[in-house]
């Protein structure tokens, strides 16, 4: 993404230490995605140059607090939250039977809410976007814990995704930790032919 490659370009610390870890990274710009390329050969080869038309639905805790909701949440709740990913994921099959491109508009969302969309979303030939990442807290950690390769595998996802809040400058035990879950999920999704995309959040 042009922004994640616009900030490790001016921050090289950060640029140095996420190298090793990244196992595939998609960009939506082509001339971004050969720019980076042409400075990190050892990653030649992966990628994603195509355009993505992307409508991220996976949001939680900061969704659900919005009605003033807690965990844990009730049934009603939690059928509430996936009731959200359904009514959207209708709204992009409508668009695309209006003529948006399939190839070009992947699912992304979570299983909590949104894995049977997930499925469903593959099963129905689009490419799959899922969220890893523990929400509401400060760092990566994975919302499964030790149990992601079992979700991921399950899933079966055509991209794995990892928000992750970094400040070179901030909490170094938990940028530690968020850079250690990120090398684990790097390896996994490039062992197994997944494309891994992290979205950075910088404070």
């Amino acid at each position: 993404y042009k922004a994640f490659y616009c900030f490790i370009r001016t921050r090289s610390r950060f640029v140095y230490r996420l190298q090793p870890l990244v196992g595939r990274i998609s960009f939506s710009n082509k001339a971004c995605y050969n720019s980076f390329m042409e400075n990190n050969t050892t990653l030649s080869g992966l990628g994603y140059t195509q355009p993505l038309y992307i409508l991220p639905f996976a949001h939680r805790t900061g969704l659900y607090k919005l009605f003033g909701w807690t965990e844990p949440l009730t049934d009603e709740q939690i059928n509430a939250m996936k009731s959200g990913r359904r009514l959207i994921f209708d709204a992009i099959l409508q668009a695309v039977a209006q003529g948006v491109p399939k190839e070009n508009t992947p699912i992304f969302t979570d299983d909590i809410y949104g894995k049977e969309v997930l499925l469903e979303a593959a099963a129905k030939g689009f490419m799959t976007f899922l969220t890893t990442e523990k929400s509401g807290i400060p760092y990566f950690d994975f919302e499964h814990g030790e149990n992601y390769k079992t979700i991921i595998s399950e899933i079966n996802p055509t991209f794995t995704k990892a928000l992750v809040r970094f400040n070179p400058e901030g909490n170094q035990d938990e940028n530690a930790r968020s850079l250690q879950n990120l090398k684990k999920l790097s390896d996994f999704s490039h062992e197994n032919g997944y494309k891994f995309v992290i979205e950075p959040l910088v404070a």
